[in-house]
């Protein structure tokens, strides 16, 4: 009898833990991709603008670089939210971080310290982001 009532224990209690709610949060995938989605917004622009600051700053990290983390950061922010003012205030901001971008390498051309290559790969990625941005308008909907 004892034996029967120490394995009517033991099941009891590996069935307990399945009977009351647990504190850890539901696994519910839209909830965790719009989590790591603003997670992968916020790591894009920190990693840009320490890069931007270096830049500044005369430690210098390639242009390029500069130009791929502000794409990272368009994708993270277009991913983010599919409205059409959205896209078009993630490709704003991309332009306009190219248009600082250039500006600032043709200022240090003029003092002689950038590179034609850098000047003219700057033009590049305004231009760029320019059509981009002039496209995702053109999108618009509605009068």
């Amino acid at each position: 009898m004892n034996a029967c009532r120490t394995l009517f224990a033991v099941l009891l209690l590996g069935f307990a833990p399945a009977a009351f709610p647990r504190d850890e949060p539901v696994n519910d995938p839209a909830k965790t991709l719009a989590k790591l989605s603003k997670e992968r917004v916020e790591a894009a622009h920190k990693t840009f603008q320490v890069m931007w600051e270096n830049y500044r700053e005369g430690r210098r990290v390639s242009d390029d670089t500069l130009y791929r983390w502000s794409l990272r950061w368009l994708e993270a922010e277009r991913q983010l939210s599919k409205q059409q003012p959205d896209q078009v205030a993630a490709y704003k901001g991309h332009r306009d971080r190219m248009a600082e971008l250039e500006r600032l390498i043709r200022k240090v051309r003029r003092v002689g310290q950038g590179t034609v290559d850098e000047l003219s790969a700057a033009e590049f990625y305004k231009s760029e982001a320019e059509i981009w941005l002039l496209q995702a308008e053109g999108e618009k909907k509605g009068p």
